[in-house]
């Protein structure tokens, strides 16, 4: 089965100190959904890290507390340099190859190396649910 893993705990000695990653799969919505997936600083200490990307087929739904945004977005090609200011917490989403299109009716072209709000998609954000336990 396909499962992409996203690494920058392991690319950037930065991103491990300041940040911690985890990812955890959910077998109920495996037909759309790869995995959830958070980062969380690990002190309150400002610091700006590389939260290295790795292009990977797929569209992320990601919620950004700080800034208070809920984006879809996806990467075309591996980005070295996908700055994070922490301390930050989001929470995301990893899409299936495929299931933005299937939930959106939207090319996932429009999702490619740009942050796509869910209201512009969703007014109402009414595209999905998922409770969420762990995070």
């Amino acid at each position: 089965m396909y499962y992409p893993i996203q690494i920058p705990y392991i690319l950037d000695k930065a991103f491990s100190e300041t940040a911690l990653y985890t990812e955890e799969a959910v077998p109920d919505y495996q037909d759309f959904l790869i995995c959830l997936w958070s980062i969380q600083p690990l002190t309150n200490n400002e610091r700006t890290v590389d939260n290295i990307i790795v292009a990977d087929a797929c569209i992320d739904l990601v919620a950004n507390y700080k800034e208070k945004r809920i984006d879809f977005i996806g990467m075309s090609k591996t980005n070295f340099e996908f700055k994070i200011d922490l301390p930050s917490y989001y929470i995301g989403a990893r899409l299936r190859p495929g299931a933005f299109y299937a939930i959106t009716n939207i090319p996932a072209s429009k999702a490619m190396d740009t942050f796509l709000p869910l209201n512009i998609i969703d007014k109402n954000c009414r595209i999905f649910t998922i409770q969420i336990s762990k995070f």
